[in-house]
């Protein structure tokens, strides 16, 4: 084998590498969010983030991983859940920086009532020592759809 097609082999496996890397930061967000478990939250964050990270949505903006952890809490602590499903992500990698982006669909439990919302989320991401880190998430919201009501119980399905 030559050396060349063994130089492409090698940065075909790093590109993949790169990526699932920046696609486990993009779910361990969403854990993150879904979680009610503060201690969980803080600790996935602190692990995702650089420390003077910013997240962004279209009303307001927190830096540092201490007010990312206070914003998404606050954030989260109306619903009774929260339940974020990722999808369609584009990953552009160019050396140690990179972007994604994904749609972002979510169920969010409040009053006995879901509502489900869809935004896109863009992720900016640096190379560290320690691997792939956030250095920016921004929300922006896209529809929002309030007519679902909860089953009482779960298991229960509504009628038809």
């Amino acid at each position: 084998m030559s050396n060349s097609k063994t130089m492409v082999d090698e940065r075909q496996v790093q590109n993949l590498s790169d990526r699932e890397a920046i696609r486990q930061i993009m779910y361990a967000y969403s854990r993150a969010a879904d979680t009610k478990d503060e201690a969980v939250r803080a600790k996935i964050l602190s692990g995702i983030f650089v420390l003077d990270g910013t997240i962004e949505y279209g009303f307001g903006t927190w830096t540092g991983v201490s007010e990312v952890i206070g914003a998404l809490s606050r954030m989260t602590r109306p619903y009774s859940f929260t339940h974020h499903i990722i999808s369609n992500d584009e990953i552009e990698i160019a050396g140690d920086t990179a972007v994604a982006r994904y749609m972002v669909t979510g169920a969010h439990g409040h009053d006995g009532r879901v509502f489900w919302a869809g935004a896109r989320y863009t992720h900016d991401l640096v190379r560290t020592a320690e691997g792939w880190r956030l250095v920016k998430h921004k929300c922006v919201a896209g529809w929002r759809d309030e007519s679902g009501v909860l089953p009482e119980k779960s298991g229960d399905v509504p009628d038809v």
